[in-house]
């Protein structure tokens, strides 16, 4: 199951898209549950993230028993290890910062939350594949190379 977000810094309305959240994932029975947003609660940006979706979206994550977290905006490759109330954990979900595959980067930091990082000034992509229900998440650099 997929589901899509925006991003906010006003509390009401990020609010308001976490109970549609809930609705949307509790009315799913698919096994694998997968959400996408702009904004990253954990980040590799160096400026810092989004304080507010760091506070409020984990939990929900961890509620909803989300598996992954798809992000962008830091126009740098972070993917963390599985946390649960912001430690890892096994029974918790995955967070990926995509990357860029345009001409921005910034330089990757890791706040101990991720497990791979990538501090290149290189285009990377992400792909997800399903075969025999298993997930694999791939990324690779713009030439192709994993």
């Amino acid at each position: 199951h997929f589901s899509v977000i925006s991003f906010t810094s006003d509390k009401e309305l990020l609010k308001k898209e976490l109970e549609w959240l809930k609705e949307d994932v509790k009315n799913s029975d698919k096994k694998l549950k997968v959400l996408l947003t702009h904004q990253p609660p954990y980040y590799t940006n160096p400026d810092g993230g989004n304080a507010l979706i760091k506070e409020m979206l984990p939990p929900v994550v961890d509620e909803l028993g989300i598996d992954l977290v798809f992000s962008g905006h830091d126009h740098a490759y972070g993917r963390t290890k599985k946390l649960k109330n912001g430690v890892e954990d096994n029974e918790g979900a995955i967070y990926i910062v995509g990357g860029t595959t345009g001409q921005k980067h910034y330089q990757a930091v890791n706040d101990g939350s991720f497990e791979v990082y990538n501090d290149e000034n290189t285009g990377i992509y992400t792909t997800l594949e399903f075969n025999n229900g298993e997930a694999r998440i791939v990324a690779k650099k713009a030439d192709g190379t994993i």
